[in-house]
């Protein structure tokens, strides 16, 4: 189905990608018409993800930067907070490495997994031979945009 909407279109390009995950089968045509689900582990992972990137891209001060200062008896306390227990997705960039990227391409390649499930096989087979591509071509057939292999 095509957006010929410009307002539409406009609209879809500003919202956050988790979003624009679940709404996909509505606006494009290669989806098999069920949206995303959204309560899989995959996708609340890449959520997080997604909320970890905002943070860190516009600086924002989590929890997980915070500590609390405890002042008693003239003495001074450092409380460190929970933090996140499941390190699929770093609560912070602070040692960030190795392992932190390697669970984050995990999580990355799980929602693809989720994504190109959903697709329709013949744009799964199309999408998925050049979706680890470092470059693709795309020409245009008839206003309709074509992989170049």
């Amino acid at each position: 189905m095509e957006l010929r909407d410009d307002r539409v279109a406009d609209r879809l390009v500003r919202e956050q990608v988790d979003l624009k995950l679940r709404l996909a089968p509505v606006y494009c045509d290669c989806f098999a018409g069920q949206p995303i689900d959204h309560t899989t582990q995959a996708f609340r992972n890449f959520h997080r993800l997604v909320n970890a990137r905002n943070d860190f891209i516009h600086a924002n001060v989590t929890r997980a930067m915070k500590t609390s200062v405890v002042n008693y008896d003239g003495m001074t306390f450092l409380v460190n907070l929970e933090r996140n227990q499941d390190a699929t997705v770093p609560d912070s960039m602070s040692g960030f490495g190795i392992e932190e990227t390697k669970s984050i391409k995990g999580t990355v390649d799980a929602i693809l997994s989720q994504v190109l499930t959903s697709m329709k096989p013949r744009y799964k087979k199309e999408f998925g031979s050049v979706v680890h591509e470092q470059f693709i071509n795309v020409e245009y057939e008839d206003g309709v945009p074509v992989i170049v292999v």
